[in-house]
C-alpha cells in the first residue's frame, strides 16, 4: 500500500534510509562517501521538518515501512529510498508511479531528480534520462550522481497510444 507520510513514520523512515545507504549503495560508494552522506547520528529535527514539506509518500507492507519518495515540489523527486530487506520487489516501481501520477495530476511537465550511482538503473527502467553526471560535496567528500529527467508529456502520450 502507497499513502501519504504520516509524522509517526518519521523513525521508521530515517532507519530505512540509513540502512538503504549502507547496505544498497555500499557496493557503488567508498566507506567514507557513505559515511558523509549519511551521519552514524542523523539530525532528526532536520528530518523532520524536511518530511514535512514538500510531498512525501511511504509504502507500507504488513505494518511496516518499507519505502519512501519525497516529491520537493511537483516536478521533482528529492529522495527515493527502499529498505534494503524489501529491494528489487516493485516497491521502488509501486513509488515512482503514485508519485508519476500525483505530479501529472498537480500539472507538471516533467520529473527530474538528483539519482545515486546505485538508483540509476531504476531511474533508467522507468524512462528518466541523464541530464548530466555530477559531484556533490558532503562534508567534504565527494559523490558522483547524475541529473536526470523523465517527459511526462511524451510519456503521457506514449501510453495513450499504447492503450488504443
Amino acid at each position: 500500500m502507497i499513502r501519504e507520510y504520516a509524522a509517526h513514520d518519521l523513525s521508521a523512515i530515517i532507519d530505512l534510509i540509513g540502512r538503504s545507504v549502507r547496505e544498497l549503495a555500499s557496493r557503488d560508494y567508498t566507506s567514507a562517501q557513505i559515511a558523509a552522506w549519511w551521519p552514524e547520528r542523523p539530525d532528526v529535527g532536520a528530518w523532520e521538518r524536511r518530511l514535512a514539506t514538500g510531498t512525501t509518500f511511504v509504502a507500507v507492507r504488513e505494518g511496516r515501512v518499507v519505502g519512501v519518495l519525497r516529491m520537493e515540489t511537483s516536478e521533482h523527486i528529492d529522495l527515493l529510498f527502499v529498505h534494503p530487506a524489501f529491494a528489487r520487489q516493485g516497491v521502488a516501481r509501486a513509488l515512482h508511479d503514485r508519485a508519476m501520477r500525483w505530479a501529472i495530476d498537480a500539472g507538471a511537465s516533467r520529473l527530474t531528480a538528483h539519482v545515486s550511482i546505485t538508483a540509476r538503473p531504476f531511474f533508467d527502467r522507468m524512462g528518466f534520462r541523464v541530464v548530466t553526471p555530477q559531484t556533490v560535496e558532503r562534508h567534504g567528500v565527494h559523490l558522483r550522481n547524475f541529473r536526470m529527467t523523465l517527459d511526462l508529456i511524451a510519456r503521457s502520450g506514449a501510453e495513450s497510444d499504447s492503450s488504443a
